[in-house]
């Protein structure tokens, strides 16, 4: 049986990299954690999880690389180390979107794009 090493089509580069940070069971449970629960600080998901706060922080920065969390305070204008993350509501319903279009044949990823208008 044959290997796919490319994807079938190929994706824009932001999409890629959208579905690449998907990919990885932590950065699924940070986001559902922040769509549900609102704005959090990184040693409170630590908490919450069970991972290390070193690695929540590296996966929190993942994330907001490519533009999935946001800190709620701007570099600038922190104040201590306590940094709060939530989700950019508008990234995350693209890569939902770009999933669906890279999974699904066309037909269906209009109809799951209809639903988020």
């Amino acid at each position: 049986m044959p290997r796919i090493v490319r994807p079938p089509i190929d994706l824009p580069e932001h999409e890629a990299a959208l579905l690449d940070a998907l990919a990885m069971p932590l950065a699924r449970a940070v986001i559902h954690h922040l769509a549900r629960v609102g704005p959090t600080s990184s040693g409170t998901i630590s908490r919450l999880t069970g991972v290390t706060p070193e690695a929540i922080r590296r996966q929190l920065l993942a994330l907001e690389a490519v533009g999935l969390v946001v800190a709620t305070e701007p570099a600038g204008q922190r104040h201590g180390m306590r940094v709060n993350y939530d989700i950019d509501e508008d990234t995350v319903l693209d890569a939902t979107e770009a999933i669906g279009s890279y999974l699904l044949p066309p037909e269906l990823a209009r109809r799951t794009r209809r639903r988020h208008d």
